[in-house]
């Protein structure tokens, strides 16, 4: 939940709690000050302490939570004292299945950042994670990069699975927006040129555009079927490609051995000890 979703959770958990929810998504950038600053009200006040009132209530409800903090150079170091904040409140203790986290990173897609000079590269983004968390290790407890694969290996000791496609949108992602709009995932949500449908007043669907993103693998872009990092980067977002290159048959490239090469790195110890 971005926007106004964390901000009016609390006032929600009764309803969200007559279904079955998979688990809500809350978006933050940092801590109480930071997040201030970055997302407030119209009127200019602050949103955080009442995100949290519900965070913390859906969390002793037992609802699962997907925390993701959106990063970019301005507030990268900040992400120490959120991962203070969260483990004080027990919060990392919690079991995956009720409590995960996401660290994602700011970047531009449909819209000019005002900031241009504060957003990350992928690479540098983790690259800025790693030197982060051997500093201050709370950062290690709030969260497990998966860098590809290597934590998957790490934790149980087999090889991810090959990766055709890591676009969810129409397959297993799909946005009903308050307009009765359709689209195929968060990232296209309230672009018109990327609208699938409507489901109010009346349900109906492009099936032809519906057809392109879920036939979308590494299988049908052609750049991708000889690219020998395609079974690892799958692909990547249809929506940054469809963006930069005008088409969702089109390839998002991930800087996949610098991300490998990072994450070997900083799982070594972890590696290593799987040897002996």
């Amino acid at each position: 939940m971005s926007g106004t979703g964390p901000y009016n959770l609390l006032a929600y958990l009764d309803i969200l709690q007559q279904t079955v929810v998979k688990e809500i998504h809350i978006t933050l950038d940092g801590p109480q000050e930071v997040h201030d600053q970055r997302r407030h009200t119209v009127g200019g006040q602050g949103t955080y302490a009442k995100i949290m009132l519900g965070v913390t209530e859906a969390v002793r409800r037992g609802i699962p939570i997907n925390l993701r903090v959106v990063m970019d150079k301005s507030n990268f170091e900040e992400l120490v004292t959120l991962a203070e904040d969260l483990d004080c409140r027990g919060w990392l203790d919690l079991p995956p299945s009720l409590f995960k986290t996401q660290i994602g990173r700011n970047y531009e897609l449909f819209e000019c950042s005002a900031t241009p000079s504060y957003l990350l590269g992928h690479a540098e983004h983790w690259a800025m994670f790693v030197k982060l968390a051997e500093k201050y290790p709370v950062l290690k407890k709030f969260h497990k990069p998966e860098f590809k694969g290597i934590n998957h290996l790490v934790q149980t000791g087999e090889l991810y699975l090959p990766s055709y496609d890591t676009c969810p949108a129409c397959k297993t992602e799909w946005v009903f927006d308050l307009y009765g709009d359709i689209y195929g995932c968060t990232a296209t949500t309230g672009q018109n040129e990327y609208k699938l449908g409507s489901y109010f007043p009346v349900f109906q669907l492009k099936d032809d555009e519906v057809k392109e993103w879920q036939e979308r693998s590494v299988l049908t872009i052609p750049e991708c079927r000889d690219c020998e990092v395609s079974l690892i980067c799958g692909g990547g977002c249809g929506a940054v490609a469809k963006d930069r290159l005008g088409k969702v048959q089109a390839p998002d490239c991930h800087p996949i051995k610098e991300l490998l090469t990072i994450g070997l790195n900083y799982y070594g110890d972890d590696l290593l000890k799987m040897g002996h």
